[in-house]
């Protein structure tokens, strides 16, 4: 979540050149309009608070357009030279901004990347809002859609979920997002059998989580792979229907 106070913080530091008005009015009021009887009527003054807020406003607005511009360098710098190519200066060239406003917005370079990550599983997630309506299927049709639609991500993910091997920070991220996963998916198979214990649900989750993972890197090998067919296998509604062999 971004908030308001982020970016006035940060924006009110800009100076703002406010454009005088044609007919020469003060700043504080705004352009005479022309009544509906053709005559010129002056408006009434902004008081103090309102200025404030369309000020505020206003670099919420730049706030916004900046992160944007600047997870937007991120995607196509991804996805055209890969994880290793991607620096802080390479970032903020794309984006066309300066480095100081790169790190009011993102901490570091590796924030920004996990942040495409997450736009990219957000954006198939079936749940958004975590109402926890999702069923299994809803839970395997996003996870595949992900790997399979958004492979230079999905690629890239997994690359990050390694270096967490070495890294504590990277991994910390990664097990912070595969707990949050695991407890969507064990809800989801308590719904589908409540007779199942919460750390059955747990145990099912992990475990179809792992082949999932699986099927997913297979597929970013091997584009002929039919990740879809092989996943469906995995789900209680979908045992015993008949899958390509993986070889």
């Amino acid at each position: 979540m971004f908030h308001l106070g982020t970016y006035a913080t940060y924006w009110s530091v800009r100076s703002i050149s406010a454009s005088p008005a044609a007919d020469g009015a003060p700043a504080s009021f705004r352009s005479p309009s022309v009544g509906h009887q053709g005559t010129r009527t002056a408006q009434q003054p902004q008081n103090g608070r309102e200025r404030r807020e369309e000020r505020v406003m206003a670099r919420y607005r730049v706030g916004l357009e900046t992160r944007e511009r600047i997870l937007s360098a991120t995607r196509r710098l991804l996805a055209e030279v890969g994880i290793e190519g991607v620096t802080l200066k390479a970032i903020t060239a794309h984006a066309r901004v300066g480095a100081g406003s790169f790190y009011n917005l993102f901490a570091s370079k590796d924030d920004a990347v996990f942040e495409v990550i997450r736009e990219a599983i957000e954006s198939v997630d079936p749940d958004p809002a975590g109402a926890g309506t999702d069923t299994l299927d809803d839970l395997v049709d996003a996870f595949v859609a992900f790997m399979t639609g958004s492979s230079p991500i999905a690629r890239i993910y997994l690359q990050l979920a390694g270096r967490g091997l070495t890294d504590p920070a990277i991994a910390s991220r990664v097990l912070r997002s595969h707990r949050r996963r695991v407890e969507r998916f064990a809800d989801a198979w308590q719904r589908e059998d409540p007779s199942l214990s919460e750390a059955e649900a747990v145990a099912r989750a992990e475990v179809m989580l792992g082949a999932l993972t699986g099927l997913g890197m297979t597929a970013l090998i091997d584009p002929s792979f039919d990740m879809r067919a092989h996943a469906n296998e995995l789900l209680p509604s979908h045992q015993g229907v008949a899958v390509p062999p993986l070889s």
